[in-house]
């Protein structure tokens, strides 16, 4: 287990042909650094589903897994899409494949898009991996039949999205009418910054 992250780590790690001190002392001190560190995300989720997907002792609810990975990713892209230009800065582009993708402000190198992808499979996969093989023993019997007879979890509740909404409109009304400064809404960054 230890050598699914210790490997791609080590190859990350590996990349590095200068170090980097108070400054940069190399035009490119880590190249295909940050493609390589991707397969501290990609060689774990080939060895969970090598290893522990096909074994026919374990249920994998798949429709529920494909879900959440169908809600997660595209809320990780669109973080990357709306404010990477605003936090993230690639000043060593030869870190990267050099492929870029579309992000307001700027592009961003696609192992941005990869990161998001591959950190939630990943993450979902551990979490189903030590529900389903680790803590086996402790799985309450016929819970799935249990689970569908209690109320949903989630509900559309209309009071919290009117409440919602209407903290959403006093906020802007509050910037643009009372606020010191009443520019910057929604994607305006002051210049000094």
């Amino acid at each position: 287990m230890v050598a699914m992250i210790a490997i791609p780590g080590g190859i990350a790690l590996h990349t590095v042909r200068a170090p980097v001190l108070q400054q940069i002392t190399s035009p490119n001190p880590t190249p295909y650094g940050y493609t390589w560190s991707l397969l501290m995300f990609i060689i774990p989720i080939f060895v969970i589903a090598w290893w522990f997907l096909p074994n026919e002792d374990i249920r994998v609810p798949k429709r529920a897994f494909w879900w959440t990975i169908g809600v997660l990713v595209p809320f990780g892209f669109c973080l990357d899409f709306l404010f990477a230009s605003r936090f993230f800065r690639f000043p060593n582009r030869q870190a990267t494949i050099g492929v870029l993708a579309p992000a307001i402000g700027q592009s961003v190198p696609i192992e941005e898009y990869i990161f998001y992808l591959a950190g939630f499979v990943l993450i979902l996969l551990l979490y189903v991996w030590l529900d389903e093989y680790w803590l086996a023993a402790y799985q309450v019997n016929g819970f799935p039949t249990r689970a569908r007879q209690l109320d949903r979890l989630l509900q559309f509740h209309p009071w919290s999205v009117f409440v919602g909404l209407a903290l959403i409109c006093a906020a802007i009304l509050y910037k643009k009418l009372r606020a010191a400064s009443p520019h910057g809404f929604p994607l305006a960054i002051s210049q000094s910054l």
